[in-house]
Parts: structure tokens; C-alpha cells; sequence
């Protein structure tokens, strides 16, 4: 989800637990765009829902990885204001 105010330009990279889908999540990420006044990145890691693959240690990194990477070659984000937020195996996938 995207917040409106475009010269935030700050991004909270949201990394899920393995229960429910990213569609389930809407509900948290709509408040934390609304209070955190923040653009929101959720992803659907690999081997989970209907993403291709298979669910590994490896996997959760890599896709940690390339979010990260996606997100700091944004024009459009500042480096110095990513955030991340994991929640239940979303924990680990942030640290």
C-alpha cells in the first residue's frame, strides 16, 4: 500500500508470519500507513500461498535480500528511512 503524502518517501518493509496470506495483512498495513504516515512493502515469500518454490531457511534470506535491494534502488525512497517489521516468523525473515 502506498501512502499519499509521495515527499515522506519513507518505506516500512513488512515481513509476515507463515499463517494467512498478505490479503489477511490488510487490516495491519492499512493502520500502520495511516498512523505511521509511511509507505508500506509487503511480500509473499517463496513456497508460501500460491508463490512458486519451496518453503526454506534459504529461501526467507533470499527473498529478505531482494527485497531489501529492491527497495533501496527506489528513486522514489530515501535509503537513510527503511524500516522493517516482522511479525512472528516475519521476525526472524527482518533480522
Amino acid at each position: 500500500m502506498k501512502n499519499n503524502d509521495a515527499a515522506t518517501k519513507k518505506l516500512l518493509i513488512y515481513f509476515h508470519g507463515n499463517a494467512g496470506n498478505i490479503g489477511s495483512r490488510l487490516p495491519n498495513i492499512q493502520l500502520i500507513v495511516k498512523k505511521c504516515n509511511t509507505n508500506v512493502l509487503i511480500l509473499a515469500y517463496r513456497g508460501y500461498g500460491d508463490s512458486e518454490g519451496t518453503p526454506s531457511e534459504e529461501g526467507l534470506k533470499l527473498d529478505a535480500d531482494a527485497t531489501l535491494e529492491y527497495a533501496q534502488s527506489r528513486d522514489d525512497i530515501d535509503n537513510d528511512r527503511i524500516f522493517v517489521f516482522g511479525r512472528s516468523l516475519g521476525g526472524a525473515v527482518a533480522i
